[in-house]
């Protein structure tokens, strides 16, 4: 009967925690992705999207499941034959003229290494 008890008190604990990070709510979310593979010297950058998904409530605005968007980039270049093996990422804003900035810089740093490299040769 005590372990009964303990178990119950246990299951509520944990629901009671779950509800209470619950207060997470979907809001539009503006992201884009970059794969790239060290064995090949094409980057493939996706289109700014707007997204409905999860983002918490504290200071951070930490976007819930991040990883998954990664994932589905990463499956996409590999599925399509296009990287063998590809690193992705994912960027996300709340804003989208802030991703658009983070884009256009990430865009002049890919073209001027790509510039480097061309100089080097």
């Amino acid at each position: 009967m005590k372990l009964k008890r303990k178990l119950l008190l246990a299951i509520a604990t944990v629901a009671f925690s779950l509800t209470a990070q619950a207060e997470d709510v979907p809001k539009k979310v503006y992201m884009f992705g970059v794969g790239a593979s060290f064995s090949d010297s094409t980057v493939y950058i996706t289109d700014v999207q707007e997204v409905s998904a999860f983002v918490s409530n504290d200071s951070k605005k930490f976007l819930a499941g991040r990883d998954q968007y990664t994932y589905q980039l990463k499956n996409l270049l590999t599925s399509t034959n296009r990287m063998k093996n590809p690193t992705c990422a994912t960027f996300y804003a709340l804003k989208k003229d802030k991703l658009e900035k983070k884009e256009g810089k990430g865009v002049e740093t890919i073209h001027a290494t790509k510039e480097k490299e061309k100089e080097k040769r």
